[in-house]
Formats: C-alpha cells, structure tokens, sequence
C-alpha cells in the first residue's frame, strides 16, 4: 500500500486507479477506511469506464498514521484537499460517504475549479447541530468541566472528544455562510439511517445555492446504503456526472 508524508510527516495511505477524467476520488467515514463495499463499488465502475480513481485512509483510520482521537475535521478537510492537489489531475468528482461527504462539501470550497460535481452518500451539513445533540445533558456537562468527555458508541468503541474537536466542527461550518456549488450535486440517502435522519439532508438543498442538485431518499435503507439497489442508484448518479462533465470545460 503506498502512502505519502504530509506536512506534519504524517503517513497517509492511498491507492490511484489510473484513467481518463473526470476522476474520481471517494472519501470514507468516521471510523470506517477505503476498503469500505462502496468504495469498491464506485472502483470497479471507475474501472470498467477506464476513469482515474483515488481512495485513502484519512489520517486515524485504516492504514493511515496517528489514532482517531488524535484529529480533527480541519485535519481530514486537509487530508482531502492534500489528494486533490498532489495526485489528481484535471476535474474530480467527489464521492463523500456520511463524515466523507461533510469533508466533500468544505474541500468543494477551497478547491472550486478542481471540483467538476459531488455525490453525498448519508451525508449532512449539519455536523455541529448532530453532534451536540448526541451528547446526553450529564455528558456536555463533563465536556463542559473537565475539557473532554469519552463516549462509548453501539459496538463499545471509546471515543475522546474534546472542547477543541468539537470548536473546530462548528469552525467549519459553511451550511450558513452563503455556500454556493454551481455544478452538479446528488445526495442519497435512506429513511432508515439511524446515524444522521434523513431530514438532515432535506436542509442541504435548502441552503446551498446552485443549479442541478437533487436529492434521492431510499425507502427502508439505513446509514450503510449498502442494499444492491443504494449501489445501483449511486453508481448510476455517479454516471451522470460523469457524461455531464465530459461536456464541460474547466479552467
């Protein structure tokens, strides 16, 4: 598995699938990794259309340096817009599952003539409001008294965060601050996701100024979007955007 130093020295571990652009480059979710069925999924398609594709393991997951603790949202925006510029070539689109499609939208921004379109996948805009709303009343009060709180999620896994991670998630909120996309954007999402409700993404459209976005709600498919009908449905909107941008051009 290669992997490249950032400017911390940091090791981030990455594959490239060689091809013709658009490319594309898939980011994963909090505590998931680039090995995830849909980034396989969106591989093969890559592959069988001959596009250029980029996964990776953002820094504190998978096969990428440090621990999940150890960084923040601006570490894995940064992460994500480090691939954009040393190993991407010509327009991209971006493929952003659940966290991977809040780092989507925020590298959209800092990097809007590399971005040709985006597929959020169980994804929102509201990262600050979901998390604070997860905290129980006795667990903001640590937070609050001590600087951290650790929580447990379903499967027993410990997680620190602290007052630092959870200022630098409202730092980089943009769903206020008059974001505009105008290219292509489709985002996915189940009625079933237990992680983020689908009425969170309802707000995304709402909010985010620009032409051609849609949303498709999956009827009874939860947060993984991993039925074989979710994987038709993104690979085909993935396809779209792809023919769209073939008729472009970028500067």
């Amino acid at each position: 598995m290669p992997y490249f130093k950032n400017y911390k020295g940091d090791k981030i571990a990455y594959k490239i699938l060689k091809g013709k652009s658009p490319g594309l480059i898939f980011v994963h979710g909090f505590t998931s990794d680039m090995e995830t069925d849909k980034a396989l999924e969106i591989e093969r398609y890559a592959k069988k259309n001959k596009l250029n594709f980029i996964k990776f393991d953002l820094r504190g997951h998978g096969k990428s340096s440090g621990e999940i603790n150890d960084y923040y949202i601006s570490d894995w925006k940064r992460d994500l817009v480090d691939i954009i510029d040393n190993f991407s070539k010509g327009p991209q689109i971006i493929v952003g599952h659940s966290l991977g499609g809040y780092l989507m939208f925020l590298a959209a921004q800092l990097r809007k003539k590399r971005v040709a379109g985006l597929v959020g996948l169980a994804t929102t805009a509201e990262l600050y409001k979901l998390h604070i709303s997860s905290y129980t009343e006795k667990q903001l009060q640590k937070l609050k008294k001590n600087g951290y709180v650790k929580i447990k999620n379903k499967d027993g896994r410990e997680f620190i965060f602290t007052k630092k991670g959870v200022q630098d998630i409202k730092n980089n909120e943009f769903i206020n601050k008059n974001y505009k996309f105008n290219k292509p954007l489709t985002l996915i999402h189940g009625t079933n996701d237990e992680v983020i409700p689908y009425q969170s993404v309802l707000n995304i459209l709402k909010k985010i100024k620009g032409d051609d976005h849609n949303i498709i709600l999956m009827k009874n498919s939860d947060h993984s979007l991993s039925q074989e009908r979710d994987k038709k449905k993104y690979i085909q909107s993935i396809d779209n955007i792809v023919k769209k941008s073939n008729s472009l051009f970028f500067f």
